[in-house]
């Protein structure tokens, strides 16, 4: 079609035609063989033919046309969902409305489920009443275009479009001028985002992973999952391929529960809540995490919690009407008390020459495989009865999920064993579960969540027979409590300085032999059967430097020192300091291979102030950094652990009881700590002889059981050169 430039209609059908890209798709012609009517679509496979059944009389100038338009069905409207933006929900309007509706507290309740049913639906229904939807489909511009930028853009393309087709040097110009207001808006644009983005990473370092996928050119989804021999590529089938496998993973409810007693003296029946106390949780919430099951915002329930705080505490006391060795989810207990008592107590059967065997037990989706029955059983043995056992029955039964991806829902599943994960109860009741694990075994035992090991030292046959009568006695109350070992994952290793373990035995858990390993890694350290921290310092060095090289990639698009700076010491020194009070080295090789991962960061921080890269004056930009050597906060994080054991904020008995405090007889020595004279290099740089040492360095500067942490910390910054 090539209609005159005069046409200023026709002109404006081109227009309209490549700016969106028609085709023109008729190929029907009349009864005097002339095409009148024209069909335009963005898809080429439409199909235009002759109508058969015309619904009105036809003409012979103009046939009627039957026309079919592809459509790719999502599924029916039940199993969509509706993606809502609930950060930029207006929660002055969701308080606004909440005041008018639920300002008056009702305390006679008939039923306090449905009563919070309907209670929730309606914070539920205004919550969405004032958040946007997220806008649907691929979007062809970056994330940091605003409007007025695609809108320029687009003009753009149909300047170029229009001089292609008619070689027009007036259009060229046109084009030309378009294009360069293009790219000083665009300029203007980046700039403006690179400087929120350099903001906010201060602020939250999730800022960094946000502007990561707005580099990303496609989605990283992948097109066809599957499970098994079954393959999905629709959304709803994906959903009901999660769906059903996360269903799999729950055990059926057992018949036969035993009845535990654990002696104790309590017997709580019930509890309540003050209206205090719901208020200064709700404004406790962290408002950057997402939504529960609910759709209920935390931003809202912070917002909102002097209205909604009253009901709730009322809600909630209705319901209760009617209805160790373990170092995780324990207040004053991590990964780093857990290992140094690990490494304590292998490190002394060096000393006595004799080796450890350590056996890692795996259990099969612990959190999930959880009998509700043995559990409540439990919480009744351990003095939990009345209403207050009634409302745990009522919180563990009949949760129903649902999965959801690209925008569809699953069909819903109901949890029939294990305990609800992310939430505040589910760890305590987790730890209630397996905690008398440890009552039924006669060896030296760990845990952490879910990870257990035990480790008996081995100085002859009769010490390997010890462990394999408990890892029958692990299998017995495993039975006994509805609960399952994964041999294939369990591993076996005999930690001792000798080139071959000193007693070899085969041990055997549920039928299967373990395997014997020479490497593991517990709790995110890698062991070796030696205790050297060769491996371990292998393993973080190149997972820092990786995500170290990644950084510096991304920061190419614009990110500013500070937020470079932030980056590292959030993604990178965590990786290089992770329980370095467990592994810490004293060998030259050790502390240099950690120091150049620094040293690199630094230089390419000074490549960015103008110096050469080989040039650059390590000390003074990481002085202006404030970065400190890497050595020195290894000591800093030592000195922290070990005040926090005197102190009690590591709430740790068989650490504390390893402290050798030194008792003063009017002596010229001021140490506070008893010391020790060590065989080998290797046990006096342990993670104990190494914290004496320190502490009695640090005692003379420092009072451990009166100064607060800020004054270590204050120490060790005396020691940065300004």
């Amino acid at each position: 079609m090539s209609p005159p430039a005069s046409n200023k209609s026709s002109q404006l059908l081109r227009d309209l035609i490549s700016l969106h890209r028609l085709y023109q798709i008729n190929r029907v012609l009349n009864a005097r063989g002339v095409m009148l009517d024209l069909v335009f679509s963005s898809d080429e496979k439409c199909v235009v033919s002759p109508a058969s059944d015309p619904v009105l009389p036809s003409e012979a100038a103009h046939p009627p046309l039957h026309i079919e338009v592809p459509v790719q069905t999502c599924g029916s409207v039940s199993n969509v969902a509706k993606n809502y933006n609930f950060m930029r929900c207006n929660t002055q309007e969701v308080y606004n409305e909440l005041s008018l509706c639920c300002g008056e507290v009702f305390y006679h309740i008939p039923d306090s489920h449905d009563f919070f049913d309907k209670f929730q639906k309606t914070i539920h229904y205004i919550v969405l009443k004032h958040t946007p939807l997220k806008r649907g489909g691929v979007c062809r511009f970056p994330s940091w275009f605003p409007p007025e930028l695609r809108s320029a853009v687009e003009c753009k393309e149909i300047l170029h479009r229009k001089y292609k087709a008619t070689g027009n040097y007036g259009h060229y110009l046109e084009f030309q001028r378009a294009r360069h207001h293009c790219k000083k808006l665009s300029d203007l644009c980046h700039a403006t985002y690179m400087e929120r983005v350099n903001n906010f990473i201060p602020l939250n370092i999730k800022a960094f992973w946000s502007f990561v996928r707005n580099l990303k050119s496609e989605s990283t989804r992948a097109n066809e999952y599957f499970s098994d021999d079954q393959r999905e590529s629709s959304p709803e089938g994906i959903c009901n391929l999660f769906a059903d496998y996360f269903a799999s993973v729950y055990r059926p409810s057992v018949d036969l529960i035993p009845q535990f007693d654990f002696s104790t003296q309590i017997n709580m029946s019930s509890c309540s809540f003050r209206v205090e106390d719901v208020e200064r949780k709700l404004s406790s919430l962290d408002t950057s995490k997402g939504t529960g099951p609910d759709l209920i915002p935390p931003s809202v329930l912070r917002f909102c919690a002097p209205i909604i705080a009253p009901q709730l505490t009322v809600i909630f006391n209705r319901l209760l009407e009617d209805a160790p060795q373990q170092h995780g989810f324990v207040r004053g207990r991590s990964t780093v008390s857990n290992l140094v008592v690990y490494v304590d107590y292998i490190l002394s059967a060096f000393s006595s020459g004799v080796q450890v065997d350590s056996v890692y037990i795996d259990f099969s989706k612990a959190f999930d495989a959880i009998s509700h029955g043995h559990l409540l059983t439990k919480l009744h043995g351990y003095g939990i009865c009345g209403s207050l056992l009634s409302w745990f029955h009522s919180y563990l039964n009949d949760r129903t999920f649902l999965v959801s991806f690209a925008g569809a829902l699953s069909r819903p599943f109901t949890a029939t064993s294990g305990v609800p994960q992310g939430s505040r109860l589910g760890p305590f009741l987790f730890n209630l579960n397996i905690n008398d694990l440890v009552k039924s075994l006669n060896v030296d035992c760990l845990m952490f969540a879910d990870d257990v090991k035990v480790f008996p030292a081995v100085r002859d046959p009769s010490d390997t027979e010890r462990l394999q009568m408990n890892l029958c006695l692990i299998e017995n109350w495993c039975i006994t409590n509805a609960m399952s070992i994964n041999a294939a994952k369990c591993s076996l290793v005999s930690f001792t300085r000798s080139v071959q373990p000193l007693v070899v035995s085969d041990y055997v858990l549920n039928g299967t032999v373990l395997s014997r390993s020479t490497i593991v890694r517990d709790l995110g350290v890698v062991f070796s059967a030696d205790l050297s921290p060769d491996k371990h310092i292998d393993f973080i060095c190149g997972k820092a430097l990786r995500m170290l090289n990644f950084i510096l990639r991304a920061s190419r698009s614009g990110l500013g020192i500070v937020a470079l700076n932030i980056l590292y010491k959030s993604l990178v020194m965590s990786i290089l300091e992770y329980c370095s009070v467990v592994w810490s080295p004293y060998q030259h090789n050790h502390i240099e291979r950690l120091d150049r991962i620094q040293r690199r960061f630094v230089r390419a921080v000074g490549v960015r102030l103008g110096h050469n890269y080989f040039d650059v004056p390590i000390d003074l930009v990481e002085a202006s950094l404030g970065l400190l050597p890497l050595s020195t906060r290894r000591q800093q994080a030592d000195a922290l652990f070990l005040w926090g054991v005197l102190r009690g904020t590591v709430d740790c008995s068989d650490l504390l009881c390893r402290i050798d405090l030194r008792a003063s007889r009017l002596t010229r020595s001021c140490n506070l700590f008893f010391g020790r004279s060590h065989p080998t290099n290797y046990i006096m740089h342990g993670p104990l002889p190494r914290l004496h040492r320190l502490g009695n360095q640090l005692c003379r500067q420092f009072d451990f059981f009166d100064d607060s942490q800020s004054v270590i910390r204050g120490i060790f910054q005396s020691r940065v050169p300004r």
